[in-house]
C-alpha cells in the first residue's frame, strides 16, 4: 500500500498528526488532496519525528498526541491538571500549558502522616491521646447507690 506523509493533522483509521507517515490507498489520498498529503517515494524512508527548521522548537510526542484532541477536549484536560488558562488561549497555547504543568516538578501532597514506628514495627502512639472511654459501674457501686 503506498505512504503518504499528512501534512497537516487527519482522522484516517485513527488519528495522524502532521509529519506522520500513513499507508493510505491512493483514491483516499486524492480524496484528502494535495493540501493534506504527500506522497512519500519509496527510496525515501519515513522520519520518525517531524522535521523541523533551525531555530524552531521541534514537538513532542506528547505534543503530537495532544494536537490530536479538539480545544475543548484539551481545555478538559487542562481543567483536570489544575491549569489556569486565558479565556482565549490558542490550541497551541494550551498544549504548551498542559505539557508544561505534566513536566514541572511535583509538590509533596498534604496527606497525613503516618504515625511513627518503633524497631519493632509497632506504631509509638505515645504522642496521640487515646479516647478516653466512659468507665463502667461495678455491680457493687450500684447496690449501694440503692
Amino acid at each position: 500500500m503506498p505512504t503518504y506523509k499528512a501534512l497537516r493533522a487527519i482522522a484516517y483509521n485513527g488519528r495522524h498528526a502532521a509529519g506522520e507517515i500513513v499507508e493510505m490507498r491512493e483514491v483516499d489520498a486524492e480524496a484528502f488532496g494535495p493540501d493534506y498529503v504527500e506522497p512519500v517515494e519509496a527510496t525515501e524512508e519515513a522520519p520518525e519525528e517531524p522535521e523541523t527548521t533551525e531555530g524552531e522548537p521541534q514537538t513532542t510526542s506528547r505534543e503530537q498526541e495532544l494536537n490530536l484532541h479538539t480545544v475543548e477536549e484539551l481545555k478538559a484536560i487542562a481543567d483536570e491538571k489544575g491549569v489556569t488558562l486565558k479565556a482565549r488561549a490558542k490550541k497551541e497555547d494550551i498544549i504548551a500549558a498542559i505539557v508544561e504543568a505534566e513536566n514541572a516538578p511535583q509538590e509533596p501532597s498534604e496527606e497525613p502522616e503516618e504515625p511513627e514506628t518503633t524497631e519493632d514495627g509497632e506504631s509509638d502512639e505515645s504522642t496521640e491521646e487515646a479516647p478516653e472511654e466512659p468507665e463502667e459501674e461495678s455491680d457493687d457501686e450500684s447496690k449501694t447507690e440503692e
